[in-house]
């Protein structure tokens, strides 16, 4: 069976280790930024609420996140690493096909979100070696939501061919 991996240069699928402290770092760059552009937009006579509000919104977003993080840097450590992997089309049919078996009617888009994650992180400190897909969805569904929004952003990420990625 011919694979796309054996037809490009470069890793495929795309595998992403995240070291929690350097996610630490980057967040907190990150809400910095952020603090600085919300007071730049709150002394500009031009700039729109709605703009000023959205910007409030994705600073609160990321500070939340540095929060979670430094959770799990304190339960963990700062050396800790999430290693996530992207998705062939194939392996996340598999995730939806399992989602559906398992539920009546429509599975909504936060569980196919968990299962999906769940398919994707490779490793994480909070896993163990015989943790199946099941298990490892109810996990990432345990999360704080700002964490698994962190989580989703990585698997963005890690799915992003584009040049530089």
């Amino acid at each position: 069976m011919t694979e796309l991996s054996d037809r490009i240069d470069g890793e495929y699928p795309q595998t992403r280790e995240y070291r929690l402290g350097d996610v630490r770092e980057s967040l907190s760059g990150d809400v910095d930024e952020l603090e600085e552009d919300v007071e730049r937009l709150e002394n500009d006579d031009d700039a729109l609420s709605r703009e000023i509000e959205a910007k409030r919104q994705e600073m609160r977003q990321r500070r939340n996140q540095l929060a979670d993080i430094e959770w799990l840097i304190e339960v963990f450590d700062a050396d800790a690493t999430v290693t996530m992997q992207s998705l062939r089309m194939q392996e996340r049919d598999a995730v939806e096909q399992a989602v559906r078996r398992g539920r009546v009617g429509d599975a909504d888009g936060a569980i196919l979100r968990d299962y999906t994650l769940a398919a994707s992180i490779q490793d994480a400190p909070w896993l163990e070696d015989d943790d199946d897909l099941h298990t490892h969805a109810e996990l990432i569904n345990d999360l704080p939501p700002d964490l698994a929004d962190w989580l989703q952003e990585c698997l963005n990420e890690v799915n992003d061919l584009a040049p530089g990625n």
